[in-house]
């Protein structure tokens, strides 16, 4: 489905700022999810040696985790990106009963 194409309405002054504020919270928002996975990392890895695992195993227990919540929300985001909803057929629809024997 194409994107209908819209006139822009910003004043012709504000369109460079608009531009630039943008582009400083896509930084932001990059450096602060760089910042959050690595302290996610840091604790996962003093919790898994703090119950156990050393070595290799410590070392990759965060990353498995961490994994799953990158995962979950490139999911959401392609989700919104082409309009599924819970009431269509779609992949992301069928991944919680996947593994349901009701069906």
């Amino acid at each position: 489905m194409p994107m209908k194409a819209h006139s822009d309405s910003r004043h012709p002054y504000l369109r460079i700022p608009d531009v630039i504020a943008i582009n400083v919270i896509a930084v932001i928002a990059a450096i602060a999810a760089v910042v959050a996975m690595t302290e996610s990392y840091t604790n996962l890895l003093d919790f898994a040696e703090n119950f156990g695992l050393h070595g290799w195993r410590a070392d990759i227990a965060p990353a498995a985790i961490d994994s799953f919540i990158v995962m979950g929300e490139l999911l959401l985001f392609t989700a919104m990106i082409r309009g599924w909803t819970s009431g269509r057929s779609s992949t992301a629809g069928r991944w919680p009963s996947a593994g349901s024997s009701s069906r």
